[in-house]
């Protein structure tokens, strides 16, 4: 009898541990990009495609700040070079203005994708032909939520 309530035991106290396991938590959405072009020339606008798709079951929300469109749904934008060194921006960094920012942006219903383009020369320098590295990221400050896109390659060249 005493051997059949430590057993008993035992199996709940197991069955509380694997319930009390942390869940693996789906993102809420994801960020992808994609490059219309391979090369770029030096000195041109570089464009790159961006989707923000919802995974969630419920409409999001993407604040911008005014006179942004949509670049401003991105709260940073990272440009390497080769070595890995990040490329300092001409422009002031959106992720400051976009903090003081609310009530302007756009909603994207569950399961759609919402695609626009960004301007890479806004956000860094490139002043010599080479790869770069480009990785966007989003932050939601109300629910403390990060989330990175894919990393794409661009060559630049004379």
């Amino acid at each position: 009898m005493k051997k059949m309530r430590i057993l008993v035991l035992s199996l709940a106290m197991m069955a509380m541990c694997y319930t009390a396991r942390p869940q693996a938590v789906a993102p809420l959405f994801s960020i992808s990009l994609n490059s219309p072009q391979e090369v770029w020339k030096l000195g041109s606008d570089i464009r790159v495609d961006v989707a923000i798709r919802n995974n969630a079951n419920r409409q999001l929300f993407f604040a911008t700040c005014p006179g942004e469109g949509l670049e401003g749904v991105l709260t940073h934008v990272e440009v390497r070079d080769e070595n890995g060194n990040l490329l300092s921006a001409p422009l002031k960094s959106r992720a400051d203005s976009l903090i003081q920012c609310s009530g302007m942006g756009a909603a994207v219903r569950p399961g759609e994708t919402m695609r626009y383009g960004i301007l890479i020369n806004s956000f860094a320098e490139i002043k010599r032909p080479g790869r770069y590295t480009v990785q966007v990221q989003r932050h939601e400050g109300k629910t403390r939520y990060s989330l990175k896109s894919n990393e794409i390659i661009l060559t630049v060249s004379n």
